[in-house]
């Protein structure tokens, strides 16, 4: 089982990043790319990575069906990895693609093993079925973008590809989408032109080829039944909430000054929004998302420097926006969880007191560029949710924040800020 543990916190958070970086803090997250990776990594390993044993078979490639309990992990990791229980109290045994043919969640998804072709190599996985009818569509979650297939009549497959190509318009570069899976469904549903309209506008995404396939199944079998294979206890969770917290913020110059700027802290408050359920990852996991309102000064031990009239470097109105990874240790009322992730804390004003100070701690010894709008940093934290209601909670939490160049305005910046906060948070499921 070691060897288990191993492999699915790899696989795990290798999926979790993947989803992190899709977020579109493309530019924030572009900057800060090696030390937010690193920092994650170490967190995420702190605690074990766990999903949830629900009724379910998986099919020998003998053929014979076996019954039990199968560990729901999201998608993504479901599409490298089938952990099985005979019993609920048995011990797990951990197949991979090619061990079995395939395995299914009870009235929920089905995977079956595939061999599809990745960096012109083929390999085995488990594919995830979205639609079985004259008309069947595939699924592969396990990569960074998500690959669709279609089952031709003789049993292969046929990837229904989106590529992207460069075109140059006025000597401008731009990426468009050349949507090849277009051209290949005209061509495999050319016996009903009547849905030909509709597949000329077709998204690309698992809502959309379930539809059309669906539509297409409906009318030309009409005696023959399609199966859809439909989670439906995965339906996105939406919580709204509210949030106030106690932040506290140590400024490090990391340079040859002494580090004498004093602690500073603040409260702050807003609102923050959490999505639960996520179809790729286990029903533990959730993303959230919060913007907080602080005021933050910042000063320095003047005691010495004779020459200084003002202790105060900075007053700075911020909003900081945390977007996490959060982990649930149970489904009870009371739960523990961790959480981590990045976050773009936004000054949008400040007040300068001292120039001469702030040119000495800076170094920079002419400070007319002031300080940057956006100030990246990454966090991780754990807490206690109670949930009080069927659709209402609180949440306390305790987390650590490591923010990259307080400054950010110039070259020779190594600055940083250690924060430290504990939140308290009131939250209502919307949907």
């Amino acid at each position: 089982m070691n060897g288990f543990k191993k492999e699915s916190i790899f696989n795990s958070y290798k999926y979790i990043i993947v989803i992190l970086c899709k977020v579109r803090l493309c530019r924030l997250i572009s900057c800060m790319k090696k030390s937010a990776l690193t920092y994650f990594i170490i967190t995420s390993l702190l605690f074990p990575v766990l999903g949830q044993f629900k009724e379910g078979y998986i099919i020998r490639n003998n053929n014979d069906t076996l019954s039990g309990y199968i560990n729901f992990e999201g998608s993504a990791i479901n599409s490298h990895q089938c952990l099985f229980k005979p019993k609920s109290d048995s011990a797990a045994v951990l197949f991979k693609p090619g061990d079995i043919k395939a395995f299914r969640f009870i009235d929920g998804k089905f995977f079956v093993t595939q061999d599809i072709i990745t960096d012109n190599q083929p390999h085995k996985v488990f594919l995830e079925w979205l639609i079985k009818g004259k008309a069947s569509i595939l699924e592969y979650s396990g990569d960074i973008n998500i690959r669709y297939f279609m089952l031709l009549e003789n049993d292969s497959l046929y990837e229904l590809k989106n590529s992207k190509e460069i075109r140059i318009v006025d000597g401008a570069d731009y990426s468009v989408n050349k949507r090849e899976y277009i051209g290949a469904l005209n061509y495999y549903f050319n016996d009903c032109p009547s849905i030909s309209p509709k597949l000329n506008q077709l998204k690309f995404d698992s809502k959309s080829f379930i539809k059309i396939a669906h539509e297409y199944h409906e009318k030309m079998c009409k005696d023959e039944e399609c199966i859809i294979y439909e989670d439906t206890n995965r339906d996105l969770k939406i919580n709204l909430g509210a949030a106030v917290n106690s932040f506290h913020s140590q400024l490090k110059l990391n340079n040859d000054k002494p580090e004498e700027v004093y602690l500073s802290s603040a409260a702050g408050y807003g609102l923050g929004i959490e999505l639960s359920n996520l179809r790729l990852l286990s029903p533990r996991y959730s993303l959230r998302v919060h913007f907080i309102y602080h005021h933050l000064s910042f000063l320095y031990d003047i005691e010495g420097l004779w020459w200084a009239y003002d202790e105060r470097l900075f007053d700075i109105d911020c909003i900081r926006i945390p977007l996490q990874l959060t982990y649930r240790f149970s489904y009870k009322k009371l739960s523990p969880f961790v959480c981590a992730g990045v976050a773009a804390n936004f000054r949008l004003r400040y007040t300068e007191y001292n120039r001469r100070l702030i040119n000495y701690i800076t170094e920079h010894y002419d400070f007319s560029l002031g300080i940057a709008m956006v100030q990246p940093s990454v966090n991780g934290g754990f807490g206690l949710e109670y949930q009080f209601a069927p659709k209402a909670g609180i949440c306390l939490e305790f987390g650590y924040d490591w923010a990259y160049h307080f400054f950010g305005s110039y070259v020779a910046d190594y600055s940083w800020n250690h924060n430290v906060l504990s939140q308290f948070s009131i939250f209502y499921e919307i949907r």
